[in-house]
């Protein structure tokens, strides 16, 4: 049994931080670098989040804000140990059909390039699944370059 929950700017609920960071700690090499452990706390005071609650823990999450009337996805993170279970496609069908109730008509993120990080071919094939298309590429953008990713609501 899991509750999804939406979560309006948790960054001084304390608990709801310390869960969301120990996911971020499960995937860090793999999915994150140690940055993003250092700033999630930061933008939770800026950000909303739907969390996925398993047996009263967060094992998964996703943030979002908006930006230029986008939805923007700022990171999404799944526990190592409930990886591949579906958990992230139903949080991710949470957020959209909230942001459908709301008015909103595109929803974007931006990754890490595959040709970057192997393992962001995963991440590339997850979110063509859900309806994501390419639509930019910034070079210039962190240390490596982003793919930027969007998706028509309507």
């Amino acid at each position: 049994m899991y509750v999804l929950r939406t979560i309006k700017r948790p960054g001084c609920k304390r608990r709801v931080v310390n869960e969301i960071l120990e996911i971020i700690d499960s995937v860090t090499t793999t999915w994150v670098t140690k940055e993003v452990y250092e700033y999630v706390p930061y933008d939770l005071k800026y950000q909303d989040v739907i969390v996925l609650i398993k047996n009263q823990k967060i094992i998964g999450f996703i943030m979002y804000t908006c930006l230029d009337g986008k939805i923007a996805m700022t990171l999404m993170a799944i526990h190592k140990d409930h990886q591949g279970k579906g958990y992230g496609t139903l949080i991710y069908e949470k957020l959209e059909e909230n942001m459908k109730n709301k008015g909103f008509t595109t929803i974007m993120l931006q990754t890490i390039p595959p040709d970057i990080n192997a393992n962001y071919i995963k991440t590339i094939k997850f979110w063509n699944n859900q309806g994501f298309k390419i639509t930019k590429r910034y070079n210039e953008l962190w240390d490596h370059g982003a793919i930027e990713m969007e998706k028509n609501l309507v």
